[in-house]
């Protein structure tokens, strides 16, 4: 096992790396040792592996090959390890890494800072946006938990329901449109202030719905998470379409008012994911079951 991980480390280190020296130092080795240890992998696989290529080396069609393979086997390694032994929140000093939305944050998270304060006094949580790279890093053990509505799940890795969450139409208190009901056709002759969270999948539930419909919004402003939205309403006619549980969290803070669609709109159901080695890894199924209880108080 451990000559399997040494082996994996060092191609994965220096594909990402090209460069011998920076390889050895991101594993704690001399540079000779590293030259040694790929002396030993080259003579292993019969290949080259790396190249000289200036001051980089360039990985061989074979070491290419093999880095999907390697990087598998470093999270198999890396879950295995997370796996084995006890786990007690009210001792460990272990680092959680989430993928989630600011929504999340806002609404799941930041309830739960509390209770882990008083309970989990040195758990650390790492959170990070989702994007492109989220269900790869879960892939490879870099990220132990993504937080995403259920379509956007990655389909190698078991998920459970964390919630199911409505959506409403928000606006500044003052938007004397609020006053009587606002009916469909009212509905998007309205300026709107959207979420887009980057390329490729930017458009959150809310958005893929709507361009489902084949209706089209008068789109006057588009922010990039969904917590500056409401910010974006304050003084104007401008309206959004809001998780119901952000719009009355932020409506505590700000003069909102908040309104029901006026048409049928499906619930979202947020989900969480982790690794299918990791099912069973008792830290990780303590954290989901606080993210769950918090969700769903």
């Amino acid at each position: 096992l451990c000559m399997k991980s040494m082996t994996s480390l060092g191609v994965d280190a220096l594909i990402e790396l090209r460069n011998v020296s920076r390889a050895a130092e991101r594993l704690n080795m001399s540079q000779p040792a590293m030259t040694a240890a790929l002396n030993r992998l080259r003579e292993y696989f019969a290949d080259d592996l790396f190249i000289q290529n200036g001051r980089r080396m360039a990985p061989t069609v074979l070491a290419s090959t093999l880095q999907p393979q390697v990087q598998k086997v470093l999270a198999d390694l890396q879950n295995l390890v997370a796996t084995s032994g006890g786990f007690d929140p009210s001792s460990s000093e272990r680092t959680f890494r989430l993928a989630t939305s600011d929504f999340v944050a806002a609404v799941v998270v930041a309830p739960l800072v509390e209770t882990l304060a008083r309970i989990a006094p040195n758990i650390r949580l790492d959170m990070s946006p989702p994007n492109e790279m989220s269900k790869a890093l879960l892939e490879r053990g870099d990220l132990d938990l993504f937080i995403t509505p259920e379509e956007f799940l990655s389909p190698l890795h078991p998920a459970k329901l964390l919630f199911e969450e409505d959506h409403v139409l928000v606006g500044w208190a003052g938007n004397q449109a609020f006053l009587e009901p606002i009916d469909e056709d009212q509905f998007f002759a309205m300026r709107h202030v959207t979420t887009w969270l980057g390329a490729p999948n930017g458009g959150s539930f809310a958005e893929r719905r709507f361009e489902a419909t084949g209706r089209t919004r008068r789109i006057i402003l588009q922010a990039s998470n969904f917590t500056t939205v409401p910010f974006m309403l304050i003084g104007t006619d401008h309206v959004a379409v809001m998780h119901r549980r952000l719009a009355e969290r932020m409506a505590v803070y700000l003069p909102l008012r908040i309104s029901a669609l006026p048409f049928a709109f499906p619930a979202m159901r947020e989900m969480v994911q982790y690794h299918r080695v990791r099912e069973d890894e008792p830290g990780l199924t303590w954290l989901i079951d606080m993210l769950v209880r918090a969700a769903n108080p």
